[in-house]
């Protein structure tokens, strides 16, 4: 079985369009390569066994990007479901 983090790690790197290697995963975290002060982590809760997800109905973050149509065309061409 797969686990849930590694198909995320995969997901989010196809996203930003930057290659992911299975070596650097720590469980439960992944860190992706970010150029600015603010990072990104990918947490999978394996050593927390309280935790309970819980979606939420705010905006998390953004991604900016300078080509809303070929962004939106990348977004299509690699299935991703838009829900906003």
């Amino acid at each position: 079985m797969i686990k849930e983090g590694f198909l995320s790690r995969g997901w989010y790197c196809n996203l930003l369009g930057i290659p992911h290697n299975s070596d650097s995963v720590e469980s439960p975290v992944y860190n992706i390569p970010i150029t600015y002060e603010t990072g990104l982590t990918l947490d999978d809760h394996t050593l927390d066994p309280d935790f309970r997800f819980e979606p939420s109905n705010n905006v998390l973050f953004n991604f900016y990007v300078k080509d809303i149509d070929e962004a939106y065309k990348f977004i299509k061409g690699n299935n991703i479901r838009i829900v906003k």
